[in-house]
C-alpha cells in the first residue's frame, strides 16, 4: 500500500489518501467556514482509513518500474554520475 497524509495551517483541513493495486481512497474532512477541525491528519482523516480497512481488504501494491529506466548517482552537491562510487548519494 501507499499513503500520503495533510493537515493545513490552524487545523483547518486534514486528509488522508490511501492506495492499493485495485483502489485510491481519498478522505478530507474540514468545514465551510474555514474553522478549525482541531483535528490532526492522524486523529482525523487517517483514522477514517483505519475503520474502512477494518472492513475492506487492501490487495498488495506492486510497483514495476519500466525496463527504460536509466539510473544515476548523486554526490552531496548534486553532480550526477552515471555509474556508483565511493560516497555517492544514492537516488532513484
Amino acid at each position: 500500500m501507499a499513503s500520503k497524509i495533510g493537515t493545513i495551517n490552524n487545523l483547518v483541513n486534514n486528509w488522508f489518501v490511501g492506495i492499493d493495486s485495485k483502489q485510491i481512497i481519498i478522505i478530507w474532512i474540514g468545514r465551510d467556514s474555514n474553522q478549525t477541525t482541531k483535528l490532526y491528519t492522524a486523529s482525523g482523516a487517517m483514522q477514517i482509513y483505519r475503520r474502512y480497512l477494518e472492513c475492506n481488504n487492501p490487495t498488495p501494491l506492486l510497483l514495476m518500474p519500466p525496463k527504460n529506466i536509466n539510473i544515476f548517482y548523486a554526490d552531496k552537491v548534486g553532480r550526477l554520475f552515471c555509474e556508483k562510487t565511493i560516497n555517492i548519494i544514492e537516488y532513484y
